[in-house]
């Protein structure tokens, strides 16, 4: 069967959806209301350009199956596209592609079999590209390719034993590459490469000797090329003698030096940022200066001093259009919003302020068309979608209200090819997709859904090359691969659908566990965080580009899972960094976390998973102020550490109204509280640290009342803020007690004074032995320790002196063989845990709390090299699964039932060597599935679920 039949088979569920979508009429004029995602208005606008089915399609499934290729630095050289993918025979190499599946082909495998060659910055100059590679033979070289294995070689090497500097910041420049690299003799300098070894050369030494230049910032504006070395603006024209000082920039404290930043050419006039930066800096500067040059002295000028967006640096990009250049900028009565300079002191503005007072509408996904600027930015009431720009505030307005309302589409990847903007986004029902965009309402649409459904294909990378759009994208079945689309004359796709054969086979690396949803669409974190389950459903925190950080919900599938609720509308996200390690804790069907709407500060809210049952519970401390309210569970209390303002940080509890939400007890009187810490559940109450005027840190219990809640120890012992831990009915902890040392021991507490003392001096003296990963097995402590004889082994306690004891000498004398803090987990009424022994790295092992029954379970890396056990060991009913590398396959996912033959990999998520490192980890189980993160190196760190009964 011929791949275009094929690929008419598989696309006729896409088009029978279409055509069931209803008649096709007049698209809707430009002051209409859009039409909702599969409405007929919609259909009518994409029966305008769409003339066919099949010509965008996915090129080649190169890792075959489920685990994708993850195509990246998508390269067009003169109609030829060069790209970096990885598959399980080659690992991560250098491929081409001519738009057709049987035109896609390795280049070369640089470094032969699955083990990966470190390639990047690729760049052509005409029909060569360059790019810089590391291999077991040489370090980061600077290579070339011509496309075909004889044309892929090594152009020189610089200087052997050491390696390209940094990125190298490959550049064209008049027909030749230009880059930065090092040699001993005259260290970091400006080298130029033909493509030779004769015709690679350093351009100029500008500091004599080793120490080196540093250039950095390579670009090209008019008949120049810029760049910043030694505290100084040089230009060239690729010659020794055409390379000349523009400027330079000292400071009048010596400890300061010039920083350099967001260099860009626009209309042969070079823009940059730069500041006076000094060593060990923490804090990026309130403002930067905009200057511009023409590459003579007299025209290098400072334009305005600009204010970086919430102090942020990395979002601090700059974009030329036309004759402008554009940039977010921020000042305290108008946020972040969109700037832009004409090259003069007066032209450097702010375009308009969309979201009118000192709130930010946050531009984003900068990009030039046409001499236009298009951008995505928040306006409430309409939410994070597509402007367009030509500097005057006139000429600044909304393209298209792509997802009517407040909730917002979460634009992505947006790109300027062939006289039309390609990007993503997101549309109720449906996840990520393609859309298109020639800068008017009428002509901006979805292309197709690569992914139906919920799920998200995430088109990204787009690269014209020759008559061919390509990009990578993703579906339920398939990981990341390259397709293609034709481009008519104007720059219109001409359909959408599969194209390759090997599309119909699965891979052995297919496995249970599935990705469930690309948040945000590519490599960006979605920070994803604090996730409890509540009633068989997933809550989460996750950030999108429209939302920021917010409360996420799931079951499992892609259509089931969504945002809750922007309580904090806009991209700044009611989930600050800061607020990550609070606990988000479930209450039923409910759950209860701190969020800051904006308007109340970070408070307590509660919700079903639904937005009308999103709810404030209380503000604790009143206004804008922040209680900073921290809920956990006990005994089916709701209780809440918070500050209102008056009693410090104390205890709180909460039935889940605002009226039901009170102080328990001013265990320390006045503002600054007694701090309670460390919650956890004994025995029906909750018991914690807190401190009171007189006795400083010490264990309290509460069950939720005044009178119930009083100091349990009373002893002079200084804790520790290890995590403490409930086994069976007592509480493990670690503290010192100024008697038996200074350092750390095991101790234990049943709530009571009489029933809270020391286990053992494990390490006698002065040192401590440092308890950590306590662990409850059937009602005993595990746990690591050290002392001065065994070094750090795996312990056990029963809860009294003589029955706590060392398990094994797993690696005998004095060395370790756990690393603090270490790893365990219990399942079956066994300890398992990651340990070093002679002979093996780390490895998985399990004990029945006997020496005897402490064991090897499988050396899943034979030999001296560890498996890496370190992220996590996760128990669900009689499995184990966990992260480990067996030397094969990388980091992947695997389980173990205890013994040799059931501990295997169980899915392979990123074909080869590379693997899904440092995940998958932070395993949870919610309802019938597992949920865990897991970065598949295409669409980065998101969730995966593995369904239960999968394991069986």
């Amino acid at each position: 069967m011929s791949a275009i039949s094929q690929t008419s088979r598989l696309l006729l569920p896409v088009l029978a959806l279409a055509l069931a979508c209803g008649p096709v009429s007049a698209p809707p004029a430009e002051s209409e209301q859009a039409g909702a995602p599969g409405s007929a208005a919609e259909h009518a606008e994409l029966s305008t350009w769409r003339d066919g089915v099949g010509n965008a399609s996915r090129v080649e499934d190169i890792a075959r199956g489920q685990p994708g290729s993850a195509p990246s630095s998508l390269t067009d050289a003169a109609g030829r596209l060069f790209f970096i993918a990885t598959d399980a025979e080659h690992g991560t190499e250098l491929w081409l592609s001519d738009g057709s599946s049987r035109g896609t082909r390795l280049v070369e495998d640089l470094t032969p079999g699955p083990e990966s060659s470190e390639l990047h910055a690729l760049t052509a100059v005409g029909r060569t590209l360059f790019f810089v590679s590391a291999t077991p033979d040489y370090r980061a070289e600077l290579w070339k390719s011509d496309g075909s294995p004889d044309g892929t070689s090594r152009v020189m090497d610089i200087d052997p034993g050491t390696s390209v500097y940094g990125s190298a910041e490959l550049t064209a420049f008049r027909g030749s590459l230009f880059f930065i690299a090092t040699d001993a003799e005259h260290g970091t300098e400006l080298w130029k490469s033909d493509g030779t070894p004769g015709g690679t050369s350093r351009v100029v030494d500008l500091v004599p000797g080793p120490a080196g230049s540093y250039p950095r910032e390579l670009t090209v504006a008019g008949r120049y090329l810029y760049f910043f070395a030694a505290r100084a603006l040089w230009r060239t024209d690729g010659t020794e003698a055409g390379t000349v000082l523009i400027r330079r920039f000292e400071s009048e404290d010596p400890d300061e030096f010039p920083s350099f930043l967001s260099a860009t050419g626009a209309d042969g006039t070079l823009y940059f940022f730069m500041f006076f930066d000094y060593e060990d800096r923490e804090d990026p500067p309130l403002s930067v200066t905009l200057w511009k040059s023409d590459g003579t002295p007299e025209g290098t000028v400072a334009l305005a001093e600009v204010r970086t967006p919430n102090e942020d640096l990395d979002a601090f990009s700059m974009t030329a259009a036309g004759r402008r250049v554009f940039f977010p900028s921020s000042d305290p009565a108008a946020g972040v919003e969109p700037w832009t300079s004409d090259g003069t002191p007066g032209g450097t503005h702010r375009v308009v302020d969309l979201r009118p007072g000192p709130d930010s509408s946050h531009p984003r996904e900068l990009t030039a068309l046409g001499g236009v600027l298009y951008f995505s930015a928040y306006v409430p009431g309409l939410g994070d979608e597509l402007w367009r720009s030509d500097g005057t505030p006139e000429g600044t307005r909304l393209v298209k209200d792509i997802r009517s309302g407040e909730r917002s589409p979460s634009l992505a990847f947006l790109k300027a090819e062939g006289g039309r903007l390609f990007f993503t986004a997101h549309e109720p029902g449906r996840g990520h997709e393609l859309w298109t965009s020639d800068g008017t309402r009428g002509g901006t649409h979805r292309v197709d859904e690569l992914a139906p459904g919920a799920f998200s294909s995430s088109p990204r990378y787009f690269t014209r090359s020759g008559a061919r759009l390509f990009f990578v994208a993703q579906d339920r079945y398939r990981g990341a691969e390259l397709w293609s689309a034709k481009l008519d004359s104007r720059g219109l796709l001409a359909g959408a659908g599969l194209l390759s054969s090997a599309s119909s086979s699965m891979s052995s690396g297919s496995g249970p566990a599935y990705p469930l949803q690309d948040i945000i669409p590519g490599l960006a974190d979605p920070s994803l965080y604090s996730a409890v389950d509540a009633g068989g459903r997933l809550f989460f925190f996750a950030r999108d580009l429209s939302t920021g950080i917010e409360l996420w919900t799931s079951d499992g599938t892609p259509e089931g899972t969504r945002l809750v609720k922007d309580l904090r509308p806009g991209p700044e996200g009611s989930i600050s960094p800061f607020t990550y390690a609070r606990a988000m804790v479930a209450l039923g069907r409910r759950v209860f976390f701190t969020a800051d709407d904006g308007v109340h500060g970070d408070e307590l809210w509660t919700s079903d998973g639904t937005e009308a049952g999103t709810r404030l519970v209380k503000d604790i401390l009143p206004g804008s102020g922040s209680s900073g309210a921290v809920p956990f569970v006990a005994g089916g209390v709701l209780f809440v550490v918070a500050d209102d303002g008056v009693h410090g940080s104390e205890l709180w509890r909460s039935d889940g109204t605002e009226a039901g939400t009170v102080l328990v007890e001013d265990i320390h009187p006045g503002e600054s509280g007694s701090g309670p810490s460390q919650l956890n559940e004994l025995r029906g109450s909750l018991i914690f640290l807190a401190s009171d005027p007189v006795h400083g840190p010490e264990l309290w219990r509460s069950d939720g009342t005044p009178e119930g809640t009083f100091r349990v120890s009373e002893t002079d012992i200084g804790f520790r803020y290890e995590p403490m831990k409930v086994v069976g009915d007592l509480l493990f902890f670690t503290a010192e007690d100024w008697v038996h040392g200074y350092g750390e021991e095991l101790w234990r507490s049943d709530g009571t004074p009489e029933g809270t003392f020391m286990l053992g001096d494990l390490a006698p003296g002065l040192q401590g032995s440092y308890p950590a990963t306590i662990t409850d097995v059937d009602g005993k402590a595990f746990f690591f320790a050290y002392n001065q004889v065994h070094g750090r082994e795996p312990w056990v306690s029963d809860g009294t002196p003589e029955g706590t004891h060392l398990l094994k000498d797993v690696s005998p004398g004095d060395s370790w063989s756990v690393f603090y803090p270490g790893v365990g987990a219990a399942n079956g009424g066994m300890f398992f845990f990651a340990a070093h022994a002679p002979g093996y790295g780390e490895e998985l092992w399990k004990s029945d709390g006997t020496a005897a029954g402490t064991v090897l379970v499988e050396d899943i890396r034979p030999g001296p090299d560890s498996s890496t056990l370190w992220s996590e060991l996760y128990s669900v009913e009689d499995t184990l699964l966990f992260g480990a590398d067996d030397g094969v396959h990388g980091a992947e996912l695997w389980m173990s039932d205890g013994t040799r033959r059931g501990t295997r990999l169980l899915q392979e998520l990123v074909p080869g060597l590379k693997g899904s490192m440092p995940f998958p980890r932070y395993f949870i189980r919610s309802g019938r599935n597992v949920f865990f993160l897991a970065d598949d190196l295409a669409t980065g760190k998101e969730w995966w679920v593995l369904p239960v009964r999968s394991l069986d």
